[in-house]
């Protein structure tokens, strides 16, 4: 596919000419909001152009955690699912090293032309002088495996690479250049931006949930958070699966609906590469981070009343 035919270049297009004619109608300060969604990087994995061969495969550094990839055979929930997934080859998928070193080199071919595209649009916000008025946020629904644990794409499991997405904040007057190790969870976007527009909280939507992160724009080492619960349900008919994880600033647990007595803890700190398991090993730990995400799981239910079915 031509450069100019990409999904990435139609999205850059479409946002660019967007803002122009916003600017061109005379709006003055009225608001808007643009959401430009990316499909990529995603699979198949076919940057065009220049972009398909930017990356060499054989330079791409693979994971710590794919030279590992083989202990997982004996993990009772992601196991079975690669001999048996109902999705082989597309969820949870098990992959060679060549197919884990294209991957990567594709992967970044997409980002490089991603980043060219974002650049170009936030190049627009400043020629047409609506920069500094205008707050940028840049995120993603999940992550991938990239080669770690030995996997491409995406599936159910208790690893960062899935659940760790990317979040870049600039907010005019506020944000400057910054790195923070604060948890923020994708459910407090719409609260941090509300609070950041000003918008009191009796004009909020009901049962509107998350925390405003706005302090942690203003000062990155605050913190707003001790953990962040993630959940992942399947509707798929032959994915049927239910997983809780909560993340903490040491650890991360997952539970599994399918197992009362098997579970996955690493930690976060010194082992990085989420190699050692150790629901097995740290009772007191286990105890400790189910009780607190039995909590947060509650916290977490809307406190609006239960819809009733009358007939």
């Amino acid at each position: 596919i031509p450069e100019e035919l990409y999904s990435t270049n139609y999205v850059e297009e479409r946002t660019i000419r967007f803002l122009e004619k916003y600017n061109e109608s005379g709006f003055g300060d009225k608001p808007f909001f643009l959401h430009c969604s990316f499909p990529d990087p995603h699979h198949p994995v076919c940057p065009p152009g220049k972009y398909k061969d930017m990356y060499d495969p054989d330079k791409m550094t693979l994971p710590e955690s794919f030279f590992h990839r083989d202990d997982l055979k004996n993990h009772p929930f992601i196991g079975p699912k690669w001999e048996n997934s109902a999705f082989r080859g597309a969820v949870l998928r098990y992959s060679t090293e060549k197919e884990v070193r294209d991957f990567l080199a594709g992967t970044y071919g997409m980002i490089s032309m991603m980043d060219h595209s974002i650049g170009n649009i936030l190049a627009s916000l400043d020629k047409l002088g609506l920069a500094e008025n205008t707050i940028v946020v840049y995120t993603s629904d999940h992550g991938d495996f990239c080669g770690d644990h030995g996997m491409i794409l995406k599936g159910q499991s208790p690893f960062s690479g899935i659940l760790k997405v990317p979040m870049i904040w600039r907010v005019p007057g506020m944000t400057k250049s910054a790195v923070t190790d604060s948890l923020i969870s994708s459910i407090d976007i719409p609260m941090t931006i509300l609070n950041l527009l000003r918008i009191k909280e009796r004009h909020h939507p009901p049962g509107m949930q998350g925390i405003d992160a706005t302090p942690i724009l203003k000062d990155p080492e605050t913190e707003v958070r001790d953990s962040c619960l993630i959940e992942h349900d399947e509707d798929v008919k032959e994915l049927h699966d239910r997983l809780r994880h909560l993340v903490t600033k040491e650890h991360k647990i997952t539970i599994y609906d399918e197992f009362e007595d098997f579970g996955d803890i690493y930690d976060l700190k010194n082992d990085p590469h989420e190699l050692n398991n150790l629901w097995d090993k740290d009772k007191e730990l286990r105890y400790k981070l189910i009780h607190k995400l039995c909590i947060e799981n509650i916290r977490a239910q809307s406190h609006l009343p239960q819809r009733v079915s009358l007939t």
